[in-house]
């Protein structure tokens, strides 16, 4: 239910693994990876995937992919451009209530770890690389919103 609403705040659409599709959560077509769909969104946010191989081979092509994953040793990590560990079920909900906000900004409230959410950032960025990426991702969800 929460991806969904991101999903649609960000006018999107919920994509999964092989397992849920094979769990008959999912529909087939809404699989990515080797076995799945390729996608090449302007912006991808993986909620607690693990980032096996199959999967990532159907995504990492993304403009820009956020990662979170309470796993700081998950795959998919390798392939984000954002690597956020920590509670999807606490990190989420907080996001969702800043698209809906006005003059929310994502990056500063989730990003920079304010708001007293329980995560990381995993790669090694300088501080200029983080603030361009975070710059270009609130103007991707900006631009969603308009």
């Amino acid at each position: 239910a929460m991806a969904q609403e991101l999903a649609d705040l960000l006018g999107g659409v919920v994509a999964c693994t092989r397992p849920l599709v094979e769990s008959n959560v999912f529909d087939a077509k809404h699989q990515i990876g080797l076995s799945g769909r390729t996608v090449k969104p302007k912006l991808l946010f993986t909620l607690r995937i693990s980032g096996a191989v199959q999967f990532a081979a159907g995504m990492k092509s993304s403009d820009c992919i956020v990662a979170i994953n309470s796993d700081p040793n998950a795959p998919i990590f390798d392939v984000a451009h954002y690597c956020v560990v920590g509670d999807v079920n606490l990190i989420v909900p907080k996001l969702i209530d800043m698209i809906k906000g006005a003059g929310c900004n994502f990056c500063e409230e989730i990003l920079e770890i304010k708001g007293g959410l329980p995560f990381k950032f995993l790669k090694k960025t300088t501080d200029e690389e983080k603030k361009t990426v975070m710059d270009w991702v609130d103007r991707t969800i900006q631009s969603f919103k308009a």
